[in-house]
């Protein structure tokens, strides 16, 4: 598959052209050098929306408030978006047969990535729920009112299922849950007060989030790289194996000092050389010049001629001996030096295994620092935050509901018919909801079955709980979670057949050795789709990567240094 995009002046980017041509692609780069604006400018030409959009608007998107443009090219199917401009859905689905709907899920990692045990189920439960017309399922299956459920907008459904499913005071009393309490008359105040109510939470979360963010950071970073006596004695053996390389390794200095030393004698031998040619063309030159001369000049006069005009009494047969004398010389010397050279090249990994040692040494002597045993109490603030979430959204649900459905709440007032309608159309959407879901569990656990480059198995409940090994999400590691998540991302992209997976892996706190099995995680995913990821690396960190992987010789990884807005292919 040939997968390219162009972009200018599009958010962090300046001018960006640049085709993925191996399976995994790793775009690297600091800190708002732009490696997910070009992330994202592969998912605009595709309508996704970009974090930005919601708050400013697509002007907002240019960088420096300049016009910008982007070009998303799959197989020759070229699609374009710019400030004024998204394609159509019909546009879109002509290059990339998958749902509008789906291509969220398909396209933001984010979405997955660092999503509680509760977010995940909900995600899935939406995942599974796309292409349900729940609608028609209401009025075919389940007996409800063909025009009352005609009239609900399509996010009544989520809307409604939260409103029912809790009840929740605000600061002006409880808010109506329908249908229960549809026969009461609201004014504007309700919905008024539930947004007032929602800014409060969100600030609050806001601090929590940050909190626990801390708190996570300085646990990992307390806690090192943690390893157990198997992998330290694993880690001891490689550095073992390591040392007996560099040990076995001829002695890189002694080298280039023989190397120095024969360049300097072939320096000479060639000089010599070059001075024997020299005289021997002078004298032929002079002889020739100063024959008639030497002709007639006496015996004693003869030699002192040649002095003044500086003749060699070398005779040609005699500069042609020494000269060859000279050539087996040189060509030894060159020998010798190209075999110090070769000797040279074999030594180039000695670099690469010193750094690779200090960093495993280093692992080691984190590993033995003690995890303090007092600190934040981590568990307790993720409970408190998903609590504080499902408050904020269960409030939010209230005032979305009510914000669609004040003016029309007289209709129903007193109306047994249509409450009666209601309560039926409550009942079954989540009925509705549960057989969406069980139908899509057996292709899901079909697509876990097909990662075997896990050690484990995924496995996923009946209710959407989520375990690896029969160890489920929620007592994972935020390493693991990490990992897991991004297995989510890839299952969900499977599902859809979608053509190629975007990973903006961010700021995250992991462990080299998890860094490592990451990157095989995304080479395993790479086989099947190609896979284009961003990490935030320094230049010196790049240069490591880009050197480790031309000393491996790995032929499927290609990598992409960005800076101030411009990207170039190192690997």
């Amino acid at each position: 598959m040939k997968l390219s995009v162009k972009s200018s002046k599009f958010c962090g980017i300046d001018e960006v052209d640049v085709t993925f041509s191996k399976p995994l692609s790793c775009i690297l780069g600091g800190n708002g050098a732009g490696k997910s604006s070009v992330l994202d400018a592969m998912r605009d030409p595709l309508g996704c929306p970009i974090r930005e959009i919601a708050k400013k608007g697509r002007k907002a998107l240019g960088r420096d408030g300049e016009k910008f443009k982007n070009a998303l090219t799959l197989d020759g199917k070229e699609l374009k978006s710019s400030t004024s401009k998204i394609p159509s859905i019909a546009e879109v689905e002509a290059v990339i047969p998958v749902s509008r709907k789906a291509m969220p899920y398909c396209l933001d990692s984010s979405k997955f990535i660092g999503a509680t045990a509760a977010e995940l189920k909900d995600l899935f439960s939406e995942v599974l729920n796309l292409d349900v017309d729940w609608k028609a399922s209401a009025v075919k299956d389940y007996d409800c009112d063909k025009a009352l459920v005609a009239g609900l907008p399509e996010n009544m459904r989520a809307a409604l299922k939260k409103a029912t499913a809790n009840q929740t005071a605000s600061k002006k009393g409880k808010a109506p849950t329908p249908p229960e309490d549809f026969n009461v008359t609201l004014k504007a105040g309700p919905t008024k007060a539930s947004k007032v109510v929602v800014a409060d939470i969100d600030k609050a979360l806001a601090g929590v989030e940050t909190a626990l963010r801390n708190a996570r950071d300085a646990k990992v970073r307390a806690e090192g790289s943690q390893v157990s006596d198997d992998d330290k004695a694993k880690i001891q053996a490689d550095i073992k194996g390591m040392e007996k390389k560099i040990a076995d390794a001829p002695d890189r200095k002694n080298i280039n000092a023989e190397l120095e030393k024969a360049q300097k004698a072939y320096d000479t031998l060639n000089a010599d050389y070059n001075n024997l040619t020299a005289k021997q063309t002078a004298n032929e030159e002079m002889q020739e010049s100063n024959k008639d001369l030497l002709k007639v000049l006496c015996k004693v006069c003869k030699p002192k001629a040649k002095k003044v005009l500086n003749i060699s009494d070398d005779n040609e047969a005699d500069l042609e001996k020494r000269k060859a004398a000279y050539i087996p010389k040189i060509a030894e010397i060159q020998s010798q030096i190209g075999k110090l050279k070769e000797k040279l090249e074999a030594t180039n990994d000695v670099p690469v295994l010193e750094g690779t040692i200090a960093g495993l040494q280093k692992q080691l002597k984190d590993a033995d620092v003690p995890v303090p045993t007092k600190g934040a109490d981590i568990p307790k603030m993720e409970k408190q935050l998903e609590g504080g979430r499902a408050l904020r959204d269960s409030i939010f649900a209230y005032h979305e509901a009510l914000k669609h459905y004040e003016t029309e709440l007289e209709t129903y007032n007193g109306n047994s018919a249509t409450k009666d309608g209601w309560s039926a159309i409550v009942k079954a959407i989540p009925e509705i909801e549960k057989v969406a879901v069980a139908d899509g569990l057996t292709p899901l656990r079909d697509i876990f079955a097909r990662f075997t480059f896990l050690n484990g198995k995924i496995e996923v409940s009946e209710d959407l709980e989520i375990a690896y090994d029969g160890r489920p999400y929620s007592l994972m590691s935020d390493s693991e979670q990490y990992r897991m998540s991004l297995m989510l991302h890839l299952a969900v992209v499977e599902m859809f057949q979608f053509p190629f997976v975007l990973v903006d892996c961010g700021e995250i706190v992991v462990t080299p050795a998890f860094k490592a099995s990451l990157l095989q995680d995304l080479r395993a995913m790479a086989t099947v789709r190609p896979v284009i990821y961003s990490l935030a690396k320094n230049d010196a960190e790049i240069d490591t990567m880009v050197q480790s992987i031309g000393t491996a010789k790995i032929p499927d990884i290609g990598v992409f240094r960005m800076a101030d807005g411009k990207i170039e292919e190192l690997v």
